[in-house]
């Protein structure tokens, strides 16, 4: 985990073959890389079965997932359609939060450290505590994401627990402050991706063991908010993957 975290943003109807990709994404950054998805959250939570009443609660699991993942230095990738620019806009900024917040930590504690005053490091790290407080006290769910990444933190530098994962915090928080938002956009046939997932005999057996489900008309609403990515989004690199599984860089 020497490299930045990536934060990986899927893009594609239901069907267009996103699972599949984060499954292979996971087995090749195995220990490195976290998968994130609204479906299998809702799942978790209340068996498929999608209440309104809880509709802040799923977004705040969603969130502090990949809150917590990238400040730990884990990559990402977020599983699920992404399909409008202000859905998209959602977790890049989330991501540039996570930047922002690390550079914020990481100047902090090279400033503790080049004091002329010798301090422990759990009186630095007191300082970058009072700092995520005053700071992001507003936002709950980001707060406590950084609070976990401190701790880690201590943990490490104290040799409190077994091998560590965080062994310099400053490189951490450098690295960490140097993510990297990646954007794949699966851009298969709107037809042959609703015949996927009505031919998708596991979604059938536990989704529609709940409630009966018109793909068809789903996959219509789809297509009508669909907005195509592009790279002025914020991403630092957009992929398009085609039916076939070609795969080319969008500038």
């Amino acid at each position: 985990m020497n490299n930045p975290p990536e934060l990986w943003i899927l893009i594609g109807p239901v069907g267009a073959g996103k699972t599949t990709f984060a499954r292979k994404l996971l087995l090749e950054n195995q220990g490195s890389m976290i998968r994130v998805s609204m479906d299998d959250i809702i799942q978790m939570l209340t068996f498929y079965k999608y209440l309104e009443d809880l509709k802040v609660l799923y977004r705040d699991h969603e969130r502090l997932s990949i809150l917590k993942g990238l400040a730990l230095g884990y990559s990402v990738v977020i599983d699920r359609t992404n399909l409008t620019r202000d859905i998209r806009k959602y977790f890049i900024e989330l991501a540039h939060k996570v930047k922002t917040a690390t550079k914020e930590l990481y100047d902090i504690y090279m400033f503790e450290l080049s004091s002329l005053f010798m301090k422990e490091p759990r009186e630095v790290y007191q300082v970058l505590e009072e700092h995520v407080k005053n700071a992001y006290g507003d936002d709950p769910v980001f707060e406590a994401a950084l609070l976990s990444l401190l701790k880690e933190m201590i943990s490490k530098d104290e040799n409190l627990f077994g091998g560590p994962r965080i062994t310099s915090p400053r490189k951490h928080l450098e690295k960490v402050s140097n993510l990297i938002i990646k954007g794949v956009w699966f851009d298969i046939p709107w037809k042959i991706a609703l015949e996927r997932r009505e031919q998708d005999e596991v979604s059938r057996m536990l989704r529609e063991s709940i409630e009966k489900i018109n793909w068809k008309n789903i996959m219509e609403k789809m297509k009508a908010m669909f907005e195509p990515p592009v790279k002025e989004e914020g991403f630092d690199f957009l992929y398009r993957i085609d039916l076939h599984g070609n795969t080319e860089e969008l500038n």
